[in-house]
Parts: C-alpha cells; sequence; structure tokens
C-alpha cells in the first residue's frame, strides 16, 4: 500500500505543478527538473517517516544500498525529457528490495493514472485486475 500511496502522490504532482526549470546532470542529455526533485524528496520523507530504518537510493538525490537493511529504489520521472518538452510520456518507478530480493514494485503513468504494481508472490496487478505476464 505505501508504494501505490506514493505513486498516486507523484501523479498528482506532476499533473498539478509547473515544469519549471529545466537543468541537465553531467551528461548534457540527462534532464532534470523541480518536479523531478520535489517528488523525490516528497518520496524521501514518507519512506523515512513510515519505515525509518529504511534506506533509498534515488536518481535525483543519489544514495546507497546498507547491506541487512530494505532499500528502495526510485526514478521520480523516468522521461525529465519528454516531461519538459510537453510530451506526456513519463512515468514514476519505485521498487523495494530486502535482502538483495525485489518485493513490491510500482509504476506510474500520470497522464492516463495506469498504475502497474507488484508483489513478491502475489503477482502483477494494474486496475485491479491480475496481469498475466
Amino acid at each position: 500500500a505505501a508504494a501505490r500511496d506514493l505513486a498516486a502522490r507523484a501523479m498528482h504532482h506532476v499533473r498539478s505543478h509547473a515544469v519549471g526549470a529545466v537543468t541537465t546532470k553531467a551528461n548534457p542529455a540527462d534532464h532534470v527538473t523541480e518536479i523531478d526533485r520535489a517528488v523525490e524528496r516528497d518520496v524521501r520523507a514518507v519512506v523515512g517517516a513510515q519505515f525509518p530504518h529504511h534506506v533509498l537510493v534515488g536518481e535525483e538525490y543519489g544514495g546507497e544500498a546498507v547491506p541487512g537493511r530494505p532499500c528502495w529504489y526510485l526514478d521520480p520521472v523516468d522521461g525529465t525529457a519528454n516531461l519538459a518538452n510537453g510530451v506526456p510520456w513519463t512515468s514514476f518507478s519505485l521498487a523495494l528490495v530486502v535482502d538483495g530480493v525485489p518485493v513490491v514494485g510500482v509504476v506510474a503513468d500520470p497522464w492516463r493514472g495506469t498504475v502497474v504494481e507488484a508483489a513478491a508472490g502475489e503477482g502483477a496487478w494494474s486496475a485491479g485486475a491480475r496481469l498475466d505476464l
């Protein structure tokens, strides 16, 4: 439920905020916007409050997995170049890995409202329907 809730928050943020300034990272083709940063800050705050013993590795602010501690991996806006250019093809991606094993994952498309989520041993789901993989 936490990953799904974070995806919903991220989708709302992407749809309701202006892109703002677009900058690049070390690679000039690697764009970053204030939306990327804001979504990652929000996810970090929520994960830190709900799961204080977990760590988070994010695309914008980095981080490092710590052996023996659950780790969240985050790409707050996959497709930032599209976002920066007004192309509505982006997604939010978040996964939880415990002892090197992915246990939860969610990918959300803020423009279409599509959320695909998966949990170890439970399969993958979208819009309440189990996906055949």
